[in-house]
Parts: structure tokens; C-alpha cells; sequence
């Protein structure tokens, strides 16, 4: 592949990608240091997702994040009929919420994690920024809250 076709993909990809970060909502001057705007590209299950964070500069990177602090049901190796139920309903809740949509991360590094990142989540609720986690704990979608 020549320069300039190297050149011009460049230039394709990150069109594609700026794109994603137009309209972004208001500034998130109150969210803590280590906090990046983000795409979510994919849920993986209630609490991992893949991400497209801004790391600044034009600069961008995937990532796949856990939500910090919250433990939703396992789908992939459920203990239990009613683990896998809530842990779909978990996933399908924070698909609608996130998926495919804007959302702030304030990222920490975390051993118990298999090396992940783990963060704080926010979501744009068409007023102001909502923590996922929270959200989470208050519609009971939890592995603490399975029956």
C-alpha cells in the first residue's frame, strides 16, 4: 500500500471516529482526574463493555472496561436458572442505557480484574450525567439481588 492510499484510510478512519464524539452533551468538569469521554461499542454482559475512549489529541483507543464497585449476575457461567435471567435482563437494561452511545468513564487500573480496567461509568439521561452503577443497584439487577 502506497502513502497515499495510507494517507487517505487515515484520514477515513478518523472521520469515522471523530464522528462518534459529535454532540457529545454538556462538559463534565465535575467528574474526577483519569476521566475520559467514551463510545460504547459493545456490553458484554451487566458490567463489561467495550469502549472507543478518547484519550486526547486525536488519539483514541478500544478498551474493554468493568464497571466499578457492582457485580452483576454471570450469563456465561451461571450458578443458577435465575442467575442467568437476571444477569440477561442486567445486560439488556445496560444495552439500552449504553450501547452505541456517549459516556463518560472515570478509569483506575485493578488487580482483582485479570488486568481490566475498571471504572465509574456515566450515562447521559437527557438531563445530566447518571452513574450506571447506581442505576444498577437501584433496579435490583445485582448478583446480590438474586433470588
Amino acid at each position: 500500500m502506497d502513502a497515499s492510499t495510507r494517507k487517505y484510510l487515515l484520514v477515513i478512519t478518523m472521520s469515522k471516529t471523530l464522528a462518534e464524539f459529535e454532540n457529545f452533551p454538556p462538559p463534565f468538569d465535575h467528574f474526577p482526574s483519569r476521566t475520559f469521554r467514551a463510545y460504547c461499542m459493545e456490553v458484554i454482559d451487566g458490567d463489561t463493555f467495550r469502549l472507543l475512549v478518547d484519550i486526547g489529541f486525536y488519539n483514541f483507543s478500544y478498551v474493554t472496561i468493568r464497571l466499578l464497585d457492582v457485580d452483576t449476575p454471570e450469563i456465561f457461567s451461571p450458578h443458577s436458572p435465575n442467575e442467568f435471567a437476571l444477569g440477561m435482563r442486567a445486560k439488556e437494561k445496560v444495552q439500552e442505557l449504553i450501547e452505541h452511545k456517549q459516556v463518560i468513564i472515570a478509569t483506575k487500573k485493578d488487580a482483582t480484574t485479570l488486568g481490566r480496567f475498571v471504572a465509574v461509568v456515566s450515562y447521559w439521561n437527557g438531563i445530566g450525567w447518571s452513574d450506571l452503577g447506581t442505576t444498577l443497584k437501584t433496579l435490583k439487577l445485582t448478583k446480590s439481588d438474586i433470588i
